[in-house]
């Protein structure tokens, strides 16, 4: 053992791996408990404490809509504050807001709940792990940051069960409270032995090299651009419109994902083609993460798209002709996508963005994306109320597919910013 601090100038192994180690189970915990679980909360608090659905439909949307406003907006706080107190910060807050979820009695008191759970979310995803990986790698941050984000699938793989199990033995009371606790525990561990600021602090360097290979910026040295000329850049609305759109399609899907499948599959096949696509998102993104660093990434990203467009397509031809088949073919390709598009976003405007703009650029581009995809589960309602089934949701989602393909091809910079 050797201490992480300052004066342990030398460190006997790259302890960036350890870091992608620590994101991993942090996405994992705060997917499966931010985002997966909002699914168990919605049953919970319409099953038991019989509280109109529209009401907590739409507390998930505004908590996902003021995750974002932090995100935007308290960049600056968290970075200053260093990954180990932002995460702890968020540890606390996602503690407290289970703990109050577990005992509300009113709907106001599920948003006040939603609020902290909110601080947790801003401190605990995507954009934090982008910022906490950015110091340790650069040539290798696309397996470091696909690795550490397959968490996030994880999390609808190991932590919901958990929970849910959890509740079962003790009730939702207990059960969801001793949940948080356990999970919060496991996340203030990792933080504090894993989140090591900069590898400088261990007289190491990026990516575990001898010495630097690609000349380091010193963050800071430049002022930060304003919104404007953020707004002028083709590679950031490129990014931005692209990503937005297709992860309010993703989202869509996978929150309607059962309802669609269940009139032909059943609930237990519906199911299981849930879960194989959660496989396959796990195996896109790794396999995304190996080619990341050989191959260009907007060609990448705008492959990930055309698999969403290919998957959504053949689910609407499988549903006019009853292939079942078909239909978890069809998932298995739309999941290779679903890991990539919460992972593309940071490693483009990481290879096309100074240094010292990525933590504002990228908190901008994750919290826009995550306004925009809040309202994919409405959106996708509202078409399938309208039209009397999920043929014009589907090929709606596969247009904005195809465009935000192109989008991202298409915007691609000439020159380096």
């Amino acid at each position: 053992m050797y201490d992480a601090g300052p004066h342990n100038s030398k460190a006997r192994y790259f302890r960036g791996w350890e870091v992608v180690a620590g994101c991993f189970v942090m996405a994992m915990v705060s997917w499966g408990l931010g985002f997966y679980g909002t699914g168990l909360y919605l049953a919970y608090l319409i099953g038991e404490r019989g509280m109109p659905i529209s009401a907590v439909s739409g507390g998930i949307t505004a908590y996902f809509w003021l995750s974002a406003l932090m995100i935007m907006s308290c960049g600056p706080l968290i970075d200053r504050a260093g990954p180990r107190l932002s995460v702890s910060l968020g540890t606390i807050a996602m503690v407290l807001a289970l703990s109050a979820i577990a005992r509300v009695q009113a709907v106001w008191q599920f948003y006040a709940a939603l609020g902290l759970l909110a601080i947790s979310w801003t401190t605990m995803t995507s954009s934090a792990i982008n910022a906490i990986l950015a110091p340790w790698f650069v040539r290798k941050r696309g397996m470091a940051l696909s690795l550490a984000l397959t968490g996030a699938s994880f999390g609808g793989i190991a932590v919901v069960p958990l929970v849910s199990a959890a509740t079962h033995a003790y009730g939702e009371r207990d059960g969801l409270t001793l949940a948080a606790a356990g999970f919060g525990a496991l996340i203030l561990l990792v933080a504090w032995r894993c989140f090591v600021p900069e590898p400088s602090r261990l007289g190491q360097f990026p990516d575990g090299d001898p010495a630097p290979l690609i000349a380091a910026t010193d963050l800071g040295s430049e002022a930060l651009w304003p919104l404007s000329r953020l707004l002028r850049a083709p590679a950031f609305m490129s990014i931005c419109v692209a990503f937005s759109s297709a992860l309010t399609v993703q989202v869509g899907f996978l929150t309607h994902q059962i309802s669609m499948l269940k009139p032909v599959l059943g609930a237990l096949d519906a199911a299981w083609a849930v879960g194989l696509t959660t496989i396959c998102a796990v195996v896109g993104r790794l396999i995304a993460g190996a080619a990341m660093d050989l191959a260009s990434r907007r060609a990448l990203a705008a492959l990930n798209f055309a698999a969403q467009v290919v998957g959504l397509f053949l689910i609407a031809h499988a549903f006019q002709h009853g292939y079942a088949w078909l239909l978890y073919t069809a998932c298995a390709i739309f999941g290779l996508s679903v890991g990539n598009s919460i992972t593309f976003s940071g490693l483009l405007i990481q290879r096309e963005f100074p240094a010292e703009q990525f933590n504002r650029v990228n908190r901008l581009t994750v919290g826009i994306g995550q306004i925009c995809y809040a309202c994919g589960p409405l959106l996708v309602g509202f078409m399938r109320e309208h039209s009397g089934g999920y043929a014009l949701p589907l090929y709606v989602s596969a247009g904005v597919s195809a465009s935000a393909a192109i989008i991202i091809w298409v915007g691609r910079p000439a020159t380096a910013l």
